[in-house]
């Protein structure tokens, strides 16, 4: 009988996947990155993860890991958005990390909202948004241009935070339905490319198939 629940020891021997997952994190030159793991339910794809944190823990130097479960945000309106503040306030909590660019982060957090009126505006092809800039003086804002741009910014952040490698964990994105895991990718592929960022997705490759096959059908 299988738990639903991932297990820190290694009952599926699954370190050696764990160890050179590791290495491949940990060489400088490798990233940025993204990792798929592929599994059907129970396979183990959360141990696995769990393997990777705690090596990257143990023997990691300048090396940051996150865990995001993207199953937790399953019901939340806008699952893009709340991946993005999640990983946010994750980097806040490391006092060591949040002390260096605790304005950044506090700057990031200001921008989540024209992130969140981009990727509408993305969705419904409607190149321009009415905002208040801070002199509160209207102006016509591009939020297309917000949605470009977070790359850089947060590229730049995470240079100032002295992290060679950030590793962001997520999990359980098969869980979430078609429509969600979809949000769930838009989001994730906002960091994609960012220099010193790896990404490990876990999940059941059939069912992310899936949710492309439909949200494609449904164009």
């Amino acid at each position: 009988m299988w738990l639903d629940n991932a297990s820190d020891i290694d009952i599926l021997f699954y370190d050696p996947y764990a160890e050179l997952i590791f290495d491949i994190v940990n060489y400088d030159e490798n990233n940025p990155l993204t990792i798929g793991i592929f599994g059907l339910w129970g396979a183990g794809k959360s141990t696995l993860l769990n393997l990777i944190s705690k090596k990257i823990g143990e023997k990691g130097e300048k090396l940051y890991c996150i865990h995001i479960n993207a199953w937790l945000y399953e019901t939340y309106e806008d699952a893009k958005t709340s991946i993005i503040e999640a990983l946010l306030n994750e980097m806040k909590k490391n006092q060591s990390i949040a002390e260096k660019i605790k304005d950044d982060i506090s700057d990031m957090f200001k921008n989540v909202n024209y992130i969140k009126l981009g990727l509408k505006l993305l969705s419904n092809s409607i190149p321009f948004l009415q905002s208040v800039v801070e002199n509160k003086a209207p102006e016509k804002v591009n939020g297309i241009n917000y949605i470009s741009n977070f790359k850089e910014r947060f590229e730049k952040m995470v240079g100032k935070s002295d992290i060679n490698n950030l590793i962001v964990l997520v999990d359980d994105l098969d869980r979430c339905t078609p429509e969600k895991i979809i949000e769930s990718l838009e989001a994730i592929k906002l960091f994609l490319s960012v220099k010193r960022t790896t990404f490990i997705v876990a999940a059941d490759e059939k069912v992310i198939e899936y949710a492309i096959q439909k949200k494609i059908s449904s164009n």
